[in-house]
């Protein structure tokens, strides 16, 4: 049966609010006040909102930092915001750190003379006006996107000359734009392998952005189990990609697949060698330090026990959450590439990492530079 939507009261005060517009999953509401909600800076909940005159409007802003004004409109069983002026904002405090300026790689085709205005709330935005009136363009007609990923160059991490299970491998590539378009919109590199005895930490490298004719070095670091019983050939693949590029399709990218194999050995040592087990709980300065964008955090652990490391901002807010599992004794490391949860690349500045393992609690500050 078909809902109908009744409106019972309209105020008279006028609200003022900053955030950003999301779009509702399902909801206890059944009704134009519960499609679309704004939130703050750090995802918390302000209010739902709706556009009577025309709901649709709001698609238009979806993800979008705005200004907002309007007044409550009370439905069948939510209060919302009746908007009655909408505007992007770029004063949000924590903007996207783009390479390149997005106004330098888009063009608008429907309106020739509109002016371009770069926006950096939680993307990296090219928005036009024409006569100081935001407008929906038709842009540039789609590049035809060149990458290239180079051979790899391995490392060893540690003393030996061979990759033994338990030891971590540093892979590195030159990762390049070929186009003579500057790429605005997260390129990057995924590496992947044809077995789960190895452990890729973070198997995506992301950039804001690249200069056009420039190239990248990427870096992965894995870990071969060190169950595996004996000499066992790894094939890895890697290729080029853009960061949830569905959402802006004209920045979809493809290269040549790279396919390497590298064999890891068993290692055989006398049974009177003595494996060294760390006496106290330690969280180790992460190296390098500082970095960019992949760090290596080292921690000691003198008994198996629930480990959970976090990285947070200075403001104390959780930006990702790398460990979080029982582990044996033992020395052992995890590495951050500078993402967030959502994969996303973080902002140059200081970082925080914690370890907590059983009773133990452990701090240590990291910097990031980009």
């Amino acid at each position: 049966m078909k809902r109908f939507i009744l409106f019972i009261i309209l105020s008279t005060h006028l609200f003022a609010i900053t955030g950003y517009v999301r779009l509702s999953g399902p909801s206890i509401c059944m009704d134009n006040c519960s499609i679309y909600f704004l939130e703050n800076e750090n995802g918390e909940f302000l209010s739902w909102i709706t556009y009577l005159d025309s709901i649709e409007i709001l698609d238009f802003y979806n993800d979008r930092f705005v200004d907002v004004e309007g007044d409550t409109v009370q439905c069948v069983e939510c209060e919302a915001i009746n908007i009655t002026s909408i505007m992007l904002s770029s004063d949000c405090q924590t903007p996207v750190n783009c390479v390149v300026n997005p106004c330098s790689i888009d063009t608008c085709i429907s309106y020739p003379g509109a002016e371009c205005i770069p926006n950096y709330c939680d993307g990296c935005w090219a928005d036009y006006y024409l006569n100081n009136e935001l407008v929906n363009c038709d842009l540039n007609p789609a590049v035809e996107w060149s990458f290239s990923i180079s051979e790899p160059v391995i490392q060893i991490i540690g003393d030996n000359d061979q990759w033994y299970p338990g030891n971590t491998i540093s892979i590195e590539m030159d990762f390049c734009n070929n186009t003579d378009v500057s790429h605005g919109w997260y390129p990057g590199v995924i590496l992947e392998s044809d077995t789960n005895l190895t452990t890729i930490f973070n198997n995506h490298f992301w950039f804001y952005g690249m200069e056009s004719n420039t190239c990248n070095t990427v870096q992965f670091n894995v870990l071969a189990d060190s169950l595996i019983s004996s000499d066992t050939m790894i094939t890895f693949i890697s290729y080029a990609a853009a960061l949830n590029c569905q959402n802006q399709p004209e920045y979809c990218i493809e290269s040549d697949t790279v396919i390497f194999e590298l064999p890891v050995f068993l290692q055989y040592v006398s049974s009177e060698l003595n494996f060294s087990i760390p006496t106290e709980f330690a969280l180790h300065q992460n190296y390098p330090n500082p970095f960019n964008p992949v760090t290596s955090l080292r921690y000691d652990l003198p008994k198996k026990t629930l480990v959970n490391i976090t990285i947070y901002d200075m403001m104390g807010r959780k930006v990702k959450n790398l460990i979080n599992q029982t582990e044996n004794a033992g020395s052992r490391s995890v590495v951050w590439d500078a993402t967030n949860s959502y994969g996303k690349p973080v902002s140059a500045g200081i970082y925080l990492y914690q370890m907590k393992a059983g009773r133990h609690t452990r701090t240590n500050k990291m910097v990031l530079l980009r």
